[in-house]
């Protein structure tokens, strides 16, 4: 689902994506802890325009990755705007 969402945005075909992946995990919310590594809730590399958010930027569960991806989305909408 991911793959098809990502095409649709950015126009890079799925076959494109798909063998460019080299690995595919899924990590469900028993890996959350409660480590804050950023005060800003998430991390964006500029240099590379890549950028991660989720819940062990602040605090575990469906909150605290919700608070990061916020926090990010509205970064970036300035960023961009």
């Amino acid at each position: 689902h991911l793959i098809k969402e990502f095409s649709g945005i950015t126009g890079v075909s799925q076959k494109d994506l798909q063998a460019n992946i080299i690995l595919r995990a899924a990590h469900r919310w028993r890996y959350a802890n409660n480590s804050q590594l950023d005060e800003n809730l998430y991390n964006l590399d500029t240099e590379y325009c890549i950028a991660t958010c989720g819940d062990w930027y602040t605090q575990k569960g469906v909150e605290g990755a919700w608070q990061s991806g916020n926090k990010l989305a509205t970064r970036l909408i300035h960023e961009l705007s």
